[in-house]
């Protein structure tokens, strides 16, 4: 197997590993706003935090994941083409490539609840109330929910696809 091949074969992996990653850091650093050791300050740190979160995260997301989805669908075309490809592995870069399309399916619903979020606190310093602290626990739930059912999949489907692909060449 040649070294371009290889890297095209190794790269969905790498990438779902890196945005997996990224997705495990948002629930760590963000969750740590809901510690009750910091509940005065939260509805004050949250607008500015997760507009800035926000934006930081789109550009890091709007790199990864269209290299992601194309190189699980060049690895497909390209078992496609060769005589020598798995075809399990074809399958397993599908999963990989469909679970990484499905991600953006959570999308429109994980960012209106952080307009929400930013509103509530915005409303909550002028009135008092924490329903900004609610709804960032209600996003958090969703995105631990997607991050261990699609995100995580997409990983693994994408190293059984490798293994198989090196383990059908040797």
């Amino acid at each position: 197997m040649s070294t371009s091949i290889a890297l095209l074969r190794i790269a969905p992996l790498v990438l779902s590993t890196c945005v997996l990653r990224f997705s495990m850091d948002q629930l760590l650093f963000l969750w740590i706003l809901l510690n009750p050791r910091l509940a005065k300050h939260t509805d004050t740190v949250l607008p500015p935090y997760l507009d800035i979160f926000t934006t930081r995260k789109s550009y890091i997301l709007s790199a990864f994941y269209p290299v992601l989805i194309a190189t699980g669908l060049a690895n497909r075309y390209l078992a496609q083409l060769s005589t020598q490809a798995s075809p399990s592995a074809a399958w397993w870069y599908d999963g990989g490539t469909l679970l990484a399309l499905l991600h953006f399916a959570f999308t429109p619903n994980l960012n209106g609840k952080a307009q929400a979020i930013i509103a509530m606190a915005v409303a909550a310093r002028k009135e008092g109330c924490t329903a900004a602290t609610a709804e960032m626990l209600s996003w958090l739930y969703l995105h631990a929910f997607r991050s261990v059912f699609v995100d995580l999949p997409c990983m693994f489907c994408y190293a059984i696809a490798v293994v198989r692909c090196m383990v059908e060449v040797d």
